[in-house]
C-alpha cells in the first residue's frame, strides 16, 4: 500500500522555511548540524510543528568566539554537496 501523498506548494514553501529557520537559528548559536536530509525532518501537516533532529554528528563550530575547522567526511552519501 503506497502512503505517500502529494504534497501541495503551501506545506512545501512552510516545511523549507521551517528547515532554513531552523538551521539559521542553529549556526547563530554556533552549531552546524552537519546531516540535513529528509529523515532528520519531523513535520506535523496538521499543526505546522517541525522539528530537525538527529545531532548525533553536529559539532560546535566556534569555540570561544574562534572558528574552527570541521574536515571530519561526515554526513549521510546522497545529500552530501558535490
Amino acid at each position: 500500500m503506497n502512503h505517500h501523498k502529494k504534497i501541495d506548494d503551501l506545506t512545501i514553501k512552510t516545511i523549507l522555511n521551517g528547515i532554513i529557520s531552523g538551521v539559521y537559528y542553529l549556526h547563530r548559536h554556533g552549531i552546524c548540524h552537519r546531516d540535513i536530509k529528509p529523515d532528520n525532518v519531523l513535520f506535523n501537516p496538521k499543526t505546522g510543528e517541525l522539528k530537525i533532529i538527529d545531532f548525533e554528528i553536529a559539532k560546535m563550530s566556534k569555540y570561544l568566539d574562534e572558528p574552527l575547522n570541521m574536515w571530519t567526511n561526515t554526513g549521510s552519501l546522497y545529500y552530501k554537496a558535490p
